[in-house]
């Protein structure tokens, strides 16, 4: 049983055998009353855009009237809900667990931040509780427990905040410096997600502070780690290490960040999301180009890992992503001609390859989304990608503005896609972006990204390869040779 209270009730309670948190009521943009009940009784949690109510058999009941002192199974869970009608979701609600051994601050994994729940667990966890499981919401002790909670709700409500005005800042430094610095453009990328976390790191989150350091940081690591072209792949491959580490030990300071997991949002709450696997592309990208064919594979294989590792957050999208542009540069950058065999048996790569990847994360005990769906079997990944094709239409389609922008940047890839001579490292991106467009549940959010760091390395392909070219043996040969007229060698 979850019963209901008035705003403000659970913040009243003794603190002797209570754990308090807090959840996000649904997933997209807006929520309802009625959606937040539904998903409390199902523990199940439905996107706004694909009407926001799930459906299904309720796992447990709720009640407007707090049980008699004593009374009822333990542990008894306090809920508020948002007021009725339609809301943006942009606010968290309070819930309690009284009893059976909680105490302090509520925690969950499938979160990874100290006082936030996932409304799905919700009712799973007293059914668990009542069969003798293991719950998945636990708690830790914490004596100042609602203040804490207090300053997680106000720091999320900053990060949302500062969010669009923030990522159309970063999205116009990226532009600047295209224009000015190509080679600091394609690592602009790693740059700004470094930047975002050391600022979470730091705690800051004072807009004008956010802007000027992050924009600052950005440019500065962006320039520091291009400037000389083979300094590219040992500045990826250190922030993909770095970046690794934080997901792993520390998976807060990268949900706090501003272009973050979006755990404000109630969809994913740690690890890597679509906007933050489209900035990684370009930087990887441009690593295997300059580094050449035998570092494909290990800087592949920490790119992947970093995007698909359970422990660092899985993102089964970014992982097919990735492989694609792995297996595309591997194409290109050979001197064969390209064969229309050589790209079947790339593609078998693709698929082998994320498919050995998800199972051996799962036989070495991970646990994600990804590792429940490859494990239900090909059904269940088609079920999960039509939803996403679904959401995805839904997302793209539902207002003129989203409309226009998506066809303007969908005309900016087409126009770097017919432009010559080609390269691999813009096939490579565009590959990746006609897969992340498929896989991925955000196309806006993808392809105004996307057709950034496709510009960039088409604009650091251009001026990168002229004066590398003017100083090729041949053409040095060349230069010093006499010119003699009418001699035939």
């Amino acid at each position: 049983m979850i019963y209901i209270v008035q705003p403000g009730t659970i913040s009243q309670l003794p603190a002797k055998g209570t754990a308090v948190g807090l959840y996000v009521p649904g997933a997209g943009g807006t929520i309802t009353r009625a959606s937040a009940i539904a998903s409390l009784r199902r523990g199940k949690v439905e996107n706004a855009l694909l009407g926001g109510t799930p459906s299904g058999e309720p796992l447990v009941d709720l009640a407007t009237r707090p049980p008699p002192a004593g009374a009822g199974p333990r542990p008894v869970v306090y809920v508020e809900l948002p007021p009725p009608g339609r809301h943006p979701n942009t606010k968290r609600y309070r819930i309690a667990f009284r009893g059976d051994g909680y105490r302090g601050i509520l925690t969950s994994d499938a979160t990874r931040i100290r006082g936030l729940v996932p409304i799905a667990d919700i009712a799973p966890t007293i059914v668990a509780l009542r069969q003798g499981r293991s719950p998945a919401i636990r708690s830790e002790p914490e004596t100042h427990a609602v203040s804490e909670l207090r300053a997680l709700d106000e720091r999320l409500r900053a990060i949302h905040h500062d969010r669009g005005l923030v990522q159309v800042a970063v999205v116009l430094t990226i532009l600047g410096l295209v224009a000015v610095a190509p080679a600091a453009a394609t690592v602009a990328g790693a740059a700004g997600i470094g930047a975002s976390l050391l600022l979470s790191c730091l705690g800051v989150t004072r807009l004008w502070v956010v802007l000027v350091a992050l924009l600052g940081l950005t440019v500065a690591f962006s320039l520091i780690g291009s400037v000389r072209r083979r300094l590219i792949p040992v500045t990826v491959v250190l922030f993909l290490c770095a970046y690794l580490a934080v997901l792993t030990l520390s998976p807060e300071t990268n949900a706090l960040s501003i272009p973050g997991a979006h755990p404000d949002g109630g969809g994913r709450f740690y690890g890597i999301g679509n906007q933050l696997e489209t900035l990684m592309l370009p930087p990887v990208i441009a690593a295997v180009t300059v580094a050449g064919l035998p570092w494909l594979v290990p800087i592949g294989a920490l790119a992947l890992i970093t995007i698909g590792w359970s422990e660092a957050g899985a993102d089964g999208g970014g992982l097919v992503v990735f492989a694609v542009a792995l297996a595309v540069l591997g194409l290109r950058l050979r001197p064969e001609a390209l064969a229309w065999k050589r790209v079947a048996v790339a593609a078998a790569a693709v698929a082998a390859v994320a498919a050995a990847f998800v199972g051996l994360d799962a036989a070495l005990g991970g646990s994600s989304h990804v590792t429940s769906a490859a494990g239900e079997g090909p059904g269940s990944l088609l079920d999960d990608l039509g939803q996403r094709l679904h959401l995805s239409w839904a997302s793209a389609t539902r207002a003129a503005g989203p409309i226009l922008l998506f066809l303007g940047c969908l005309a900016g890839l087409v126009w770097i896609g017919t432009r010559r001579p080609r390269r691999a490292s813009v096939d490579a991106m565009l590959a990746a972006l006609a897969v992340s467009l498929l896989v991925n549940d955000t196309p806006v959010d993808v392809i105004v990204l996307g057709v950034l760091g496709c510009l960039a390395l088409f604009r650091w392909e251009a001026v990168d390869s002229r004066p590398h070219a003017s100083r090729s043996p041949d053409r040095r040969l060349r230069a010093r040779a006499p010119r003699v007229r009418g001699l035939r060698q």
